[in-house]
């Protein structure tokens, strides 16, 4: 993995989130969407991001992280994904008109 990685987040990473503090080593890189849905998840407080070739998008967050492998096992850790919560996932991210991996 290179030293520098690009992270879309949604939902309580993004700035005023309760674990935004979580991304303070990480650079804010603007707004951004990727395709796809939230969905309430049943028995669960929080939405589910999934993706789809709907017209629909989900609006989020691009950042710069500094320190990847740091951060994302960090992340993967605090996101619940060891524990089957969530799932980090390579998408295609859209911010403006620029189209990029994160």
């Amino acid at each position: 993995m290179s030293s520098i990685a690009l992270l879309f987040v949604y939902g309580t990473l993004k700035r005023g989130g309760t674990l935004h503090h979580e991304l303070e080593s990480a650079r804010f890189l603007g707004l951004a969407k990727i395709q796809g849905e939230l969905f309430h998840i049943k028995g669960k407080s929080w939405p589910g991001a999934f993706l789809s070739e709907s017209q629909s998008h989900i609006h989020g967050e691009l950042y710069k992280l500094q320190k990847p492998l740091e951060t994302l096992k960090r992340l993967d850790f605090v996101e619940g994904c060891t524990e089957g919560l969530f799932t980090r996932k390579l998408v295609d991210v859209r911010q403006g008109t620029r189209k990029m991996k994160a």
